[in-house]
């Protein structure tokens, strides 16, 4: 399992929900209108997949990693892109890792 350090941006995430919500209510605005005010990376946030608390809790910690991204992954680690490839085509899902990524 890799953990990834949410928290933070999750509550966030939350609080600028809530926010976003109680403008909608008391402004009446349409969800659509709602939505056109929204940061398209407050969304990206949102819908990054993330780990269960409880199960964050009782997890072991394997390794720790550079964040690269908010968020979950499963899957098989793979350390090169052609076996990731190999192994995704055979029906396996797969965390393609590396020593280091670069911008």
């Amino acid at each position: 399992m890799v953990l990834a350090n949410t928290k933070r941006k999750n509550v966030q995430v939350q609080q600028w929900l809530r926010l976003l919500w109680t403008s909608c209510v008391k402004e009446k605005l349409t969800k659509k209108t709602a939505l056109l005010r929204c940061e398209p990376n407050k969304l990206d946030e949102l819908l990054h997949p993330v780990f269960d608390k409880e199960a964050q809790m009782t997890a072991k910690v394997l390794t720790r990693g550079l964040p690269a991204s908010p968020g979950a992954a499963c899957g098989q680690v793979v350390f090169f892109a052609d076996d990731a490839e190999h192994w995704h085509d055979d029906g396996h899902q797969v965390i393609m890792v590396r020593i280091e990524t670069s911008p």
